[in-house]
């Protein structure tokens, strides 16, 4: 068209169609990205996920080794005196309260005779 002196911007192509095959193929095309993008997201939300659970595993972890190096005999009575709902037990045995004997208490050896 340059002999002619015109210049020809765009051109607009409208009503056209195409064979149902190659309709079929581009839908096809599509249906799989999207089956693709779907999978890759999935990926990325597992991979998140389990970096999740890894960093609650750890925390975890770090909290017990806290409390193992912390946790005393005094501090296990102490807590138990914190639970302890105020009622005395109906039976009672070796004179003190079943949840303050000592961990670390030895039987007390009987004197062999019977006080009358």
């Amino acid at each position: 068209m340059t002999p002619y002196r015109i210049v020809v911007d765009s051109v607009n192509i409208t009503n056209f169609e195409f064979s149902p095959e190659f309709s079929a193929a581009i839908e096809r095309k599509q249906v799989a990205q999207q089956h693709a993008q779907q999978a890759s997201y999935d990926l990325q939300r597992a991979k998140v996920k389990a970096e999740q659970t890894i960093v609650t595993a750890k925390a975890t972890a770090e909290a017990m080794k806290l409390k193992e190096v912390s946790v005393t005999p005094e501090l296990i009575q102490w807590e138990a005196v914190q639970k302890w709902n105020g009622k005395l037990p109906h039976l009672m045995s070796g004179g003190q309260l079943p949840f303050l004997m000592s961990l670390n208490a030895q039987p007390q050896p009987s004197s062999g005779t019977p006080k009358h």
